[in-house]
């Protein structure tokens, strides 16, 4: 039962940032693991983005290079 809890719970907090839709980096930071996300160069065009490889932290949290930022990948319907 407390394996379960333990396991059940941090799941859930994950899935409650993916869907919170706040902006928060720490928040997109996480959802990154279950969704797709880039990394855009500060400052590129909105039409034609640079991108890098994401990078991640031993916990599982996505960051990007010095000079980028996340964002996450809008799938069209």
């Amino acid at each position: 039962m407390r394996l379960s809890l333990l396991i059940s719970l941090p799941c859930l907090a994950l899935l409650a940032a993916c869907a919170s839709g706040s902006g928060n980096d720490a928040d997109l930071a996480l959802a990154c693991q279950l969704q797709e996300c880039n990394c855009i160069k500060d400052g590129s065009s909105i039409f034609a983005p640079e991108t890098a490889e994401i990078l991640w932290h031993p916990d599982g949290r996505a960051y990007c290079p010095e000079g980028h930022h996340l964002e996450a990948v809008g799938k069209d319907d």
